[in-house]
């Protein structure tokens, strides 16, 4: 079996390319409410289908395999020592332990977590999408593998999306309860709870001009100004974070520069064009203000810390979901129906590259359960036996 193929991504184009036409017949039909309502049907079904039934695909499946397995159920009398994990948070702990106690099966654990995921997306693009079908497309290319890889994470960004709006509302007490839920899940969520005290407000357009630009410059000078800052946190800390900060930093995988690439074209494009069509998001939508903000956060955090590759691909994935809504929303910023077209064919191209990019190896050839598929211990050693040639490429 190849290590690398572009088969291995065929899946994920169709669920894109399916993604697409929706969102096409949705734009097409946008004051019909009976087909707007199938195409959020259908939207919700695909993604349940493609990820709630998904099989052994992926890094990460088989270690939260483990952990549930190793979970007591609620009420169980050795319930109390799933709190000898000191690792895993919380929040996680007791939602794994409360599904335990409903299955022990795997697989009913990471379908009822897709389903819970699925409401809370549904509800939020009802909210704030201009078009439901091309935000989750747009999820697809942007958050790859959120379901599939990051089972804490994502439970703490939906936490998150559930507390905008009272970022909205300004109601501090409501929005605290969630993210501090939120953290019980994931402990990174804790970076995004201060966006409640200014991102509602807008950032003026010079700013993200001058920013974008000073931030450009420092990212092609090739300056190292974050690692000695970060080395030297990390001494003041001792212990085992000194050498594991330096194993990191000085890795090809974690501390890499990235450089021009293909992402990087991307949102440089996609940030000229909210700054062309900044009036336009805002007049919108008044919450469009919300996600045109985080957008301008993570591309900062993309190009400044850009020598960090791992900083900047985890802190980023939290503002990345910006995307699901500046993007559809820039698609009405185009006035001629021809240019909304050529605005679906770019970002599908670049949406195909990014999750060829992405899956185009054997750890993430799809496989459903409903349908003859390997068992957990042949993924688990074709992930072993790939993973370094993967990680060399």
């Amino acid at each position: 079996m190849e290590v690398s193929s572009i088969l291995y991504s065929f899946p994920y184009w169709i669920v894109l390319t399916l993604y697409v036409l929706l969102a096409l017949i949705e734009l097409r039909n946008k004051g019909n409410k009976y087909r707007l309502q199938l195409i959020r049907y259908v939207s919700i079904v695909v993604f349940l289908f493609f990820f709630g039934l998904r099989a052994w695909v992926g890094y990460d499946c088989h270690g939260y395999a483990s952990l549930y397995e190793s979970t007591e159920p609620l009420f169980h009398s050795h319930y109390l020592e799933n709190w000898n994990n000191l690792w895993v948070e919380p929040g996680y702990v007791l939602y794994s332990s409360v599904l335990k106690w409903i299955s022990g099966d795997y697989a009913v654990f990471v379908f009822i977590s897709c389903l819970l995921d699925a409401a809370v997306i549904n509800w939020f693009l009802k909210r704030y999408s201009p078009n439901y079908a091309l935000a989750f497309f747009v999820l697809l290319a942007m958050h790859t593998t959120m379901e599939i890889e990051l089972m804490r994470n994502v439970k703490a960004i939906m936490l998150f999306l559930l507390a905008i709006p009272y970022i909205e509302q300004r109601r501090f007490w409501r929005y605290t309860g969630l993210m501090a839920l939120a953290f019980t899940f994931h402990t990174s969520s804790v970076i995004l709870y201060p966006l409640y005290f200014f991102v509602h407000k807008p950032c003026p357009k010079k700013v993200f001009l001058i920013g974008f630009i000073l931030c450009n410059v420092l990212y092609f000078s090739q300056i190292e100004y974050l690692k000695p800052i970060i080395r030297g946190l990390a001494g003041l800390f001792g212990g085992k974070i000194a050498p594991m900060t330096e194993i990191y930093l000085e890795s090809d995988l974690y501390g890499a520069n990235r450089g021009v690439s293909i992402g990087y074209i991307e949102r440089f494009v996609t940030s000229i064009l909210v700054m062309i069509y900044y009036d336009k998001l805002l007049a919108q939508r008044k919450s469009n203000v919300i996600f045109v903000n985080m957008f301008i956060i993570f591309i900062f955090i993309m190009l400044l810390f850009n020598q960090i590759s791992i900083i900047a691909e985890r802190v980023g994935l939290l503002f990345a979901i910006s995307y699901w809504i500046v993007w559809p929303s820039l698609l009405y910023c185009f006035r001629w129906m021809s240019n909304r077209i050529v605005f679906f064919a770019m970002i599908y191209i670049y949406a195909l590259l990014r999750v060829t990019a992405i899956t185009g190896n054997v750890v993430y050839r799809y496989e459903n359960i409903l349908f003859k598929h390997q068992s957990e211990q042949q993924r688990r050693f074709i992930m072993e036996r790939s993973s370094q040639e993967i990680i060399g490429q």
